[in-house]
Formats: structure tokens, C-alpha cells, sequence
């Protein structure tokens, strides 16, 4: 796994190295934890910069997918006809909520909001896991992929 300093190299990003260094982020992978949304307010970094190195991220996730993917549970044997159309249904909702935002971390919170509460998160979580379209970056944070 890349360092992050090898990849954010350059004067330019030396108060996100710092805020890195800080919360002991020394790979990208321990970037999946950091709360991008929040580093404006809290570190001060002007908003072009936290959006330049958001997109960098996503852009790094996108291209070493693998590195950043969770194990995938083996699929459960459907219980009932009605649980399995419910599924399928919640799973066209997700896909289309994710195909919506192709370009960006999608978080759990932003995942139920979605869906307005209609379902319970594990059953969201076990769909996302599964789906093929659907790359894992942690527990709750995910991102849309055509079908790599």
C-alpha cells in the first residue's frame, strides 16, 4: 500500500500531511477512516484543497480497488418469496441511490437517509457487501463501481 506522503507530495498538501501525521495515518488505506467533510471546519483547510484531496482518494480507491475491498460474506440461502422481492426491490433502491453519486464516498448515514429509514442498516450492509456494483472501502463506507 502507498504512502500517503508519496502520493499528496508537494508543498501544496503539507497541512493535510501534518492532520495526518497527527491522527497516524500513514497509508492510503488508513484514509478510508479519515472524515474528509469535517476537514475544512476542523483543520482549517480551504475547501478546494479538502475536495482536491478527496477526489485524489477516491480516484486512488478506484484504481488499487482490491487493496481496499473487505472479504465478502458467502450469500444466505433465501428464507421466503416476500423477504427475497423485498431484497430485490431494496437493492434496485441502492444501486439507483449509488449510480446517482458515482463519483464519491458514499457513508452508511447517507445510505439510510436515503431509504428514509424503511429498512434496518444490517439488511442495507449484507446487500451493499454482495452487490457487484458495490465496492467496500470499511464497515460504512462505500463507493459505486460499473462492474469492475
Amino acid at each position: 500500500m502507498d504512502e500517503i506522503e508519496q502520493i499528496y507530495s508537494g508543498e501544496l498538501y503539507r497541512p493535510f500531511l501534518l492532520y495526518c501525521e497527527r491522527h497516524h495515518y500513514k497509508t492510503m488505506a488508513d484514509l478510508a477512516r479519515c472524515r474528509f467533510d469535517q476537514l475544512a471546519a476542523s483543520e482549517g483547510l480551504p475547501p478546494r484543497l479538502v475536495s482536491r484531496i478527496k477526489t485524489m482518494f477516491l480516484m486512488y480507491v478506484k484504481q488499487h480497488t482490491e487493496a481496499f475491498l473487505i472479504d465478502r460474506r458467502a450469500s444466505k440461502p433465501a428464507a421466503a418469496q416476500q423477504k427475497a422481492q423485498t431484497t430485490s426491490n431494496l437493492e434496485g433502491e441502492l444501486e439507483n441511490f449509488f449510480k446517482q453519486n458515482p463519483d464519491r464516498l458514499i457513508r452508511m448515514p447517507e445510505v439510510t437517509k436515503a431509504l428514509s429509514g424503511k429498512v434496518k442498516r444490517s439488511e442495507v450492509l449484507d446487500i451493499l457487501e454482495r452487490s457487484d456494483w458495490c465496492k467496500v472501502v470499511d464497515g460504512t463506507t462505500f463507493f459505486y463501481s460499473s462492474g469492475c
